[in-house]
């Protein structure tokens, strides 16, 4: 070892303590160059001298001269342990060795499992699940999506518990109890494990049957199912007696007339193009850039039976929508066909004012599909990828929806009447700024099923303003 008053390291210490004027890496530095300066005055191998002219510089022995050159990790760590910092100087921090671990434990497993980006395109009935999106202690498609990659071997314990490490991201995040015929997540998955079809059936023997994977499809490493989508369209089912006129009693034995599917489609109209959609969704203000959003496409279906009860599909295509935003709009349609609102609503929406919009119930929503036209121009037809349509998976995503979904609103929309049930406090919304709310509607947002557990929105908001004592008016 080197003694800092070895006159062959040449270094004099100051007359203060280091402790007060110098730092750990100022010292780190002179170890180096002493350690340089000795090593350049050690005898070469073979040369026999007398240790005490080398004075306080001990010999080290010629196997440890020689030894090998250390990784970056190693020396880090050598670094950290062979000189003490002083109380207060700046040490090195064990997260910085522990990334490099981490770092290179993920370069030699996607090396070893040859880990490539795929895109996954799932369908699931949303009864019973507290939205698409992972929450921990809550059952959501995502849990149950890699839990089953997990037992199927596909991807690592880490990973389950992490899924940023493989690149997971889905394409678009649904509510509680909303349904998907087409979802797609992107994510890193071995092509060490079977063909993309054997790993599909290797997931699906894992899932529950309201859940399906239809297929995975290799794309490029930079693909991202959330930011190289191009647009969704959603489709919203329900009873035709949503739109019946408010003079008319609102049930199962309503039939909607063409008049008034072209009543509904002229107000579904104004939603089209550009808008400052804040007062759709929660949390945020009409300064929010983010609230902007483009409509591309939204009808209303004509109407057809199903178990004497009548129903129309409304179709609304964009290219992104956040959290509520479709629920709100047809609500919004819904309260202005049964004469609660008036049509002027929609564009006053659009101004700074926050308003009080209802919510439609989840059941009806379903994610159709994802769409990436840009992508499949692209690379589409390069010879290695395909493009993101699974057209050709379209009968087994048909009866899915026909199997599962479908059959899922039927039922509870004739056993729980849903929609029915929330169109009663339809006139207990005051379509004005939020401030104006009565008791009553407070009382019905705590016992709203659709409520998402841990996801604040303004309708909390209101509930928590109304349990303390109301302004006079």
């Amino acid at each position: 070892m080197l003694n800092f008053r070895s006159a062959r390291c040449n270094l004099s210490p100051p007359k203060k303590a280091f402790s007060k004027t110098w730092g750990y890496e100022t010292l780190l530095t002179l170890v180096r160059q002493g350690l340089s300066t000795g090593v350049k005055k050690m005898p070469e191998i073979g040369e026999k001298r007398d240790a005490s002219s080398l004075g306080d510089t001990t010999i080290t022995d010629v196997a440890e001269q020689k030894k090998p050159r250390t990784s970056a990790e190693t020396r880090l760590l050598n670094q950290t342990e062979a000189v003490a910092a002083p109380d207060g100087c700046k040490t090195l921090k064990t997260s910085e060795t522990d990334n490099l671990k981490s770092s290179s434990s993920n370069a030699d497993f996607e090396q070893k499992w040859k880990l490539k980006k795929f895109a996954m395109c799932l369908m699931y009935c949303g009864k019973g699940y507290l939205g698409m999106q992972r929450n921990p202690g809550a059952k959501t498609i995502e849990e149950d999506l890699l839990r089953a990659c997990l037992n199927a071997g596909l991807i690592t314990e880490d990973s389950y518990n992490n899924p940023q490490n493989m690149m997971f991201q889905r394409a678009a995040r649904t509510d509680k109890g909303v349904s998907a015929a087409r979802q797609v997540v992107s994510l890193k998955l071995p092509t060490t494990k079977g063909s993309p079809e054997e790993m599909t059936g290797a997931i699906n023997a894992r899932l529950v049957d309201q859940i399906r994977v239809v297929g995975l499809k290799r794309v490029t490493k930079n693909f991202n199912s959330k930011n190289n989508a191009d647009a969704r369209t959603y489709s919203y089912v329900m009873p035709t007696f949503a739109f019946a006129p408010p003079d008319v009693i609102a049930n199962e034995k309503y039939r909607l007339t063409s008049d008034r599917v072209e009543k509904a489609n002229s107000y579904l109209k104004l939603y089209l193009g550009s808008h400052n959609f804040h007062n759709f969704t929660a949390g945020k203000l009409s300064n929010d850039p983010s609230a902007m959003r483009y409509i591309k496409e939204i009808e209303c279906s004509q109407p057809f039976l199903v178990d004497n009860f009548e129903y129309v599909q409304i179709r609304v295509k964009g290219q992104s929508f956040m959290l509520h935003q479709i629920r709100k709009m047809i609500g919004l349609v819904i309260a202005i066909m049964r004469g609660n609102t008036e049509d002027s609503i929609i564009k006053r929406a659009w101004g700074p004012e926050k308003l009080d919009i209802p919510k439609a119930p989840a059941l009806g929503l379903m994610l159709e599909q994802v769409h990436y036209d840009r992508y499949n121009s692209n690379y589409g037809g390069d010879g290695m990828h395909e493009e993101l349509t699974w057209t050709e998976r379209q009968p087994d995503i048909h009866t899915f929806k026909h199997s599962y979904i479908y059959p899922n609103i039927w039922s509870t929309e004739k056993n729980d009447d849903s929609m029915g049930s929330w169109m009663a406090y339809l006139p207990l919304h005051s379509y004005d700024v939020r401030e104006h709310e009565v008791k009553a509607l407070c009382m019905h947002q705590i016992q709203e099923e659709d409520f998402e557990a841990g996801d604040p929105d303004d309708d909390s908001i209101i509930i928590n303003k109304c349990q303390e004592p109301r302004p006079p008016r």
